[in-house]
C-alpha cells in the first residue's frame, strides 16, 4: 500500500512537472510570435498618396496622376488613374516602380556617428533593431536624408485620348485633308519608360518627386497618313507631390 501510495506521489509529480514544461514552452512560442508580430509589423508596407503630372512625346500632352503609394523599405509601387489635360477625363492607368539608390543603412550611420552624439545614431541605438534600410519617414534614415536617388519605371495605357493642342496643329498644317476635325481625333496608347527619379523631403511626411526617363510609345488605335508617327522612342517628364504615410492605414 505503501509503495503503491508512493507512485501515484510520483505520477502526481510527473505530471505537475509535464504541464509545468508544457506551460514554459507554451510561453516561450508566445513571446517568439509576439517579437516576430513586431518586427513584421516593422517592416509593414506603408500606404500613401500622391498627386503629379507627366509629359512625354505621345502626342496626347500632360497627364494628371492621382495615384496610391505602397511603400516597403526601398522600393514603392505607385498605381494611378491618368486624367488628360485636353479631355479632362479619366481614359488610362499608371503603374510605376521606384527604388531608393542612395539610402544609408543602420550600419553606416553608426560607424560614420559612433564618436558623436549624433541624435540620429542614438534614435538606432535604442530603438530600431534592423539592420537594413526603413523608408518610414517618421523613423530611420530618412530623419537626416532629405535628399534620396531613385530608379524609376513605369508603365501607362491611355485609351481614346484626344490629341494635344500643339499635335493638332501641326496634323492641321501637314495633311490637309478636307472636312476632318483633328480636334476629335483620339488615339490610343502603350508607353513604357526607365530613368530616374530625384526625391526631396519638404516636410515631415512630405515629398517632392521628379523623375526623367527613356521611353517608347505605340498606338494602338492609329490614323493612317498621320504626321505623328505610330511607334517611337520619346523621352517622359513627371513631377509630384506625394505623402508616403497616411494615418489609420498603416
Amino acid at each position: 500500500m505503501e509503495k503503491l501510495f508512493k507512485n501515484e506521489t510520483g505520477s502526481h509529480i510527473n505530471l505537475k512537472i509535464v504541464k509545468l514544461k508544457a506551460f514554459y514552452y507554451v510561453a516561450l512560442l508566445l513571446c517568439f510570435h509576439h517579437s516576430n508580430a513586431q518586427v513584421d509589423q516593422h517592416y509593414k508596407t506603408m500606404i500613401g498618396v500622391a498627386l503629379g503630372s507627366s509629359i512625354s512625346g505621345n502626342g496626347h500632352g500632360s497627364i494628371y496622376l492621382p495615384q496610391l503609394v505602397f511603400t516597403n523599405k526601398r522600393s514603392a509601387f505607385l498605381l494611378g488613374a491618368c486624367l488628360q489635360k485636353q479631355a479632362l477625363r479619366f481614359n488610362g492607368a499608371k503603374l510605376a516602380y521606384e527604388f531608393v539608390l542612395n539610402a544609408r543603412t543602420k550600419k553606416v550611420i553608426e560607424e560614420e556617428a559612433e564618436d558623436s552624439t549624433d541624435m540620429v545614431y542614438q534614435y538606432f541605438k535604442s530603438n530600431d533593431p534592423r539592420e537594413d534600410v526603413n523608408l518610414d519617414p517618421n523613423h530611420g534614415p530618412n530623419i537626416e536624408q532629405r535628399v534620396n536617388f531613385k530608379l524609376y519605371v513605369y508603365a501607362e495605357y491611355l485609351k481614346n485620348n484626344l490629341l494635344s493642342h500643339c499635335t493638332q496643329k501641326m496634323e492641321a498644317h501637314v495633311n490637309r485633308v478636307e472636312g476632318y476635325d483633328w480636334k476629335t481625333a483620339t488615339l490610343s496608347t502603350v508607353e513604357g519608360g526607365l530613368g530616374f527619379e530625384l526625391g526631396v523631403r519638404l516636410a515631415k511626411n512630405v515629398q517632392w518627386n521628379t523623375f526623367i526617363a527613356a521611353s517608347f510609345y505605340y498606338h494602338t488605335k492609329y490614323i493612317n497618313n498621320m504626321h505623328h508617327e505610330q511607334f517611337s522612342p520619346c523621352i517622359t517628364l513627371g513631377t509630384s507631390i506625394s505623402i508616403p504615410k497616411i494615418k489609420g492605414f498603416n
